[in-house]
């Protein structure tokens, strides 16, 4: 269903947003990635397609309240898979119990350092958590038009009136409204500046380490304020 497609996507690219974030990780784009979504192509031949030495792969089901989840990691060096978990989670342990586990089992595998930051222990209810993946996907989406963005402004919304420290969410609005204004989708650029500077504020204070949090701190220093010194600090 509808909802099911916003979760895994969206949770597909948290995931992939946090492999980034390990040393020494190359990671592909979502875009690329995406593009395999459904392929009945065998994982040994995506892998080539991709240029990728692993490949990552999950599906996901939920209920009202059991989410349900599935990852294989195939090596693609040696022709076969290397680890294989399915996880039946309260939908309410969905960051803390499965996102952290599937990126430690995943750094394990590949011999890479991974240090969970204190932003998993946000979003701990599926009510915060639908909406800021749902904002993800929109946000996502390419091509992507206004009406997309504005869609994901407001599941960001959505998700911080559910939970007031949920870090992400904050810096994921940021992020939104940023690209809001650069694209042209509002006729009020600086109101929308002021607010996502507040938003991209509220996530630092909340995990100074939050890593979209910082990228956004680098466009706005870039995009809004003209202020390339700064921005290359990001």
């Amino acid at each position: 269903n509808k909802e099911n497609e916003f979760l895994t996507e969206g949770f597909a690219r948290v995931l992939n947003r946090e492999l980034h974030n390990m040393r020494e990780m190359t990671v592909i784009s979502n875009s690329s990635a995406f593009s395999y979504k459904g392929s009945p192509k065998p994982d040994s031949v995506i892998a080539d397609e991709l240029g990728v030495d692993y490949l990552l792969k999950g599906s996901l089901r939920s209920t009202s309240s059991i989410i349900k989840f599935e990852f294989n990691l195939f090596d693609s060096r040696k022709n076969k898979l290397v680890w294989h978990e399915t996880y039946n989670e309260q939908a309410s342990n969905i960051l803390v119990n499965v996102q952290e586990r599937v990126l430690d089992a995943t750094a394990r595998m590949l011999d890479r350092e991974y240090s969970p930051d204190k932003h998993f222990e946000r979003a701990n209810t599926l009510n915060a958590y639908i909406p800021y993946v749902e904002g993800t996907y929109y946000v996502g989406k390419y091509p992507q038009t206004g009406n997309d963005n504005q869609i994901a402004m407001q599941k960001f919304s959505e998700s911080i009136k559910k939970d007031s420290v949920f870090d992400d969410a904050y810096a994921s609005l940021a992020e939104a409204q940023i690209y809001h204004i650069i694209y042209e989708y509002t006729d009020q650029p600086m109101i929308l500046a002021i607010d996502a500077k507040k938003n991209v504020k509220k996530s630092l204070q909340l995990n100074p380490m939050n890593p979209l949090a910082l990228a956004t701190t680098g466009r706005i220093f870039w995009w809004i304020d003209h202020d390339i010194d700064s921005a290359q600090a990001y």
